[in-house]
């Protein structure tokens, strides 16, 4: 919406300089799991990132403590930083 990236899932610059190979959103990175015949037991997220890291350079501490403290009250697909804690099934 902001004319930063092209789509959610493009690569920055910055993401192919830190060696990132793709964007997931979070029933994409359960699917693989589950394709993989993984149990999800839980989801989560953090960090609330509303625009690019060179846009909050000069940002203060409290502000980046904020944005990562509300990670426990908002839903982990809109978190920047997701994960999954998974099962291997019984063999």
């Amino acid at each position: 919406m902001m004319g930063i990236q092209e789509k959610l899932d493009t690569l920055s610059g910055r993401d192919l300089i830190v060696g990132h190979q793709r964007v997931l959103t979070l029933n994409q990175l359960t699917a693989y799991f589950r394709n993989a015949g993984f149990e999800i037991k839980d989801e989560f997220g953090y960090f609330l990132k509303t625009v690019p890291n060179s846009m909050m350079t000069e940002w203060s501490p409290e502000l980046i403590k904020a944005l990562t403290n509300i990670s426990n009250v908002l839903p982990p697909n809109l978190m920047a930083n997701i994960g999954v804690v998974v099962r291997r099934p019984e063999i």
